[in-house]
């Protein structure tokens, strides 16, 4: 696909900033053994051709060749290739919706959108192969591609229950279970086995205490009738269950130069670079700060949240929690999190 990129009239097509004549160099540097090299490229295609989120006609052009790139065990960042591949498909899908008109940046209506959800579903079984793939980054970014562009539930289903008991990290294990909440919302067939399975992972004396908590929240995201009394107080215990217990010395006393979760967190000083202005270093520091999630359970105590929703007395005692947890990075997002919903 790399040596035909010249077969496609790139010039003729726009990105966000003009004639998309630089992508087919930017999709071979992707491929670059240089690293420094194929981080850029990514991040001029991100700021071009996927600029924003925005689908143009050379973003659908490049995704035969990205996904030639996914399959290639020889590309040097495959899980890179596949987080830009999912990244493009969800924003994609999302904006395919039926008499949406869009307009491209030469002013003129574009399919664009619609062309590449098309394209994603009809590649849809090799996000199943992504999924198992050996590298553990590539797995991380295909997973919710699972979700996202299978339109046959009963396949996705299995692929995320198969997933579950290979992955070994809180993280991987989390994602599968929010896919396939995700799955449950986008499928309507996909709901009832989605429910059953969440009822068997939540209530299993004998699953992993992360697991039983993802799949606590995904059930009451699904189907928030499921809500009652008992929802939040068990989760509460699941949550101090997984919470990692810190040695005597750290949580005794924390060294004032570090930040929650280690590296110094406090505002960057003017005179850290004298070529920027010391209020504007600051702001992308606080910016990089509020973006960082320290804890793995971070994400799902958000979603959680959001589902709760209006149950302020709820929300409150999970909130106490959080920020009562002996874990300082949980204590930490706990604030970020009350911000966010």
């Amino acid at each position: 696909m790399i040596n035909n990129l010249e077969s496609i009239d790139w010039a003729f097509m726009g990105h966000a900033y003009g004639p998309a004549s630089e992508v087919p160099q930017w999709l071979r540097d992707m491929a670059s053994p240089d690293t420094e090299v194929r981080e850029q490229a990514f991040s001029s295609f991100y700021s071009a051709a996927h600029h924003q989120g925005d689908v143009y006609p050379c973003t659908v052009a490049s995704l035969p060749v990205l996904f030639a790139m996914a399959d290639a065990p020889s590309t040097p960042d495959r899980a890179s290739v596949v987080a830009l591949i999912v990244n493009i498909g969800r924003e994609a899908v999302d904006r395919d919706e039926p008499g949406a008109v869009w307009i491209g940046p030469d002013g003129e209506e574009s399919t664009s959108y619609q062309d590449a959800a098309a394209l994603m579903r009809g590649r849809g079984e090799a996000f199943v192969g992504y999924a198992r793939d050996a590298d553990a980054q590539v797995r991380r970014a295909a997973i919710a591609g699972l979700a996202l562009f299978l339109d046959d539930a009963e396949r996705a289903v299995g692929a995320l229950r198969d997933r579950l008991p290979a992955e070994d990290g809180i993280t991987e294990r989390l994602l599968v279970v929010r896919t396939m909440g995700d799955l449950a919302l986008r499928l309507p067939a996909a709901r009832v086995p989605a429910w059953e399975w969440f009822d068997i992972l939540a209530d299993g004396a004998a699953v992993d205490a992360d697991v039983r908590l993802a799949a606590l929240v995904q059930r009451a995201r699904c189907v928030p009738a499921s809500i009652d009394d008992t929802t939040v107080p068990t989760a509460i215990g699941l949550l101090r269950r997984i919470t990692p217990i810190p040695p005597p010395e750290e949580s005794e006393t924390e060294d004032e130069s570090r930040g929650p979760s280690g590296p110094c967190t406090c505002p960057v000083e003017a005179d850290s670079d004298p070529g920027v202005p010391g209020h504007v270093a600051a702001a992308f520091a606080d910016l990089e700060r509020h973006g960082r999630v320290h804890a793995p359970t971070t994400s799902l105590l958000v979603t959680f949240h959001e589902v709760l929703d209006s149950r302020v007395e709820d929300r409150t005692a999970l909130l106490r929690e959080q920020l009562r947890n002996p874990d300082a990075a949980t204590r930490y997002d706990a604030i970020k999190t009350w911000h966010a919903v």
